[in-house]
């Protein structure tokens, strides 16, 4: 969550001189485990604007290329030589990377679509790098629950500064934040709705209020990436339920984080309702080359487990089958 914030917001923000930025607001709830939403509708917030500021000033995001390609070659060495030292080192990199890392992808989705040279050098910086964000997070989860092995199962529900300088909540804080809580702007919120947070910080985010009912067999989302796969669904809301994922199976979850990576490779196919502006499970999914539609909004609560599915990425549809 922080490097997404640090990177999203403040990195973006200083890249645009302040002009544009993202502001994902995390929302973690032990029977869900994390979704996350955008405020989209707020002129400094709103992608397209975003893509015509660059399209317009490309050296902004040209000039940031070789610093990027540099830091991701010192990632790669990094987690290939990795010792517990390097920690803070790794994670001042990460959030370094993210923000030209979130324009790549922002930009190279405008690939194929739009004619401007722009896109397509975004398009390809993504598919090259794109997978050294997760491989630095993925080493970073795994130093903490080292470095604090009796807050292995608290790691989901503690900062990152937390933990590396020692400044852990006390067991009535931790079990209160598991019971579920809000990440915004670097801060933590506990005992809070989602509605009542927005009313209270004037935050208007981009939440879907189709009614989920019985009777709906079709899902649309997002392709990330191509194919076709059967199997039965397996919801996964947190990292106490991966083994449940068999081979073959659908993983169906709100997001995945790396910790999911076991499950992952076991699964057929992946599934998500929410599809962030740097998805790990898109890019998990073209690295693995297995099929994965996102965004789906409501997959988890259509969904059950055992249901049996089919991921048609070819048309961006899950369709439940009788």
């Amino acid at each position: 969550m922080e490097i997404y914030f640090k990177g999203e917001n403040c990195g973006i923000k200083k890249m645009t001189a302040g002009k544009f930025y993202f502001n994902p607001l995390f929302v973690y709830k032990k029977e869900r485990g994390t979704d996350i939403y955008y405020e989209f509708n707020n002129p400094s917030t709103d992608p397209e604007s975003m893509i015509q500021y660059f399209v317009k000033n490309p050296k902004k995001f040209k000039t940031q290329i070789k610093k990027y390609l540099n830091e991701c070659a010192k990632i790669t060495k990094l987690v290939g030589s990795y010792q517990i030292k390097d920690l803070k080192k790794l994670y001042q990199l990460a959030i370094s990377v993210q923000p030209t890392l979130t324009l790549s992808v922002v930009l190279g989705q405008q690939y194929g679509l739009r004619n401007e040279p722009l896109f397509a050098l975004a398009y390809q910086l993504r598919k090259k790098t794109e997978k050294i964000i997760y491989q630095a997070v993925e080493k970073l989860l795994d130093s903490l629950k080292q470095l604090k092995p009796q807050l292995k199962l608290s790691i989901d529900v503690l900062t990152f500064n937390e933990i590396y300088n020692n400044k852990i909540p006390s067991a009535k804080v931790i079990n209160y934040r598991k019971s579920g809580f809000i990440y915004f702007n670097g801060h933590i919120y506990t005992g809070i709705s989602l509605n009542d947070f927005q009313k209270n910080r004037k935050v208007n985010i981009l939440e879907d209020k189709k009614d989920i009912g019985d009777g709906i067999d079709i899902i649309k989302g997002v392709v990330a990436m191509n194919g076709l796969a059967r199997g039965r669904a397996k919801i996964v809301f947190n990292s106490e339920q991966l083994n449940k994922v068999k081979t073959g199976d659908i993983l169906v979850a709100p997001m995945t984080t790396p910790n999911y990576l076991s499950a992952l490779k076991r699964a057929a196919a992946f599934v998500t309702d929410e599809g962030g502006i740097t998805c790990h499970a898109a890019i998990v999914a073209r690295e693995m080359k297995k099929t994965c539609i996102i965004g789906t909004k409501i997959a988890t609560k259509v969904l059950k487990d055992g249901d049996l599915v089919e991921v048609d990425a070819k048309k961006g549809i899950v369709r439940k089958l009788k």
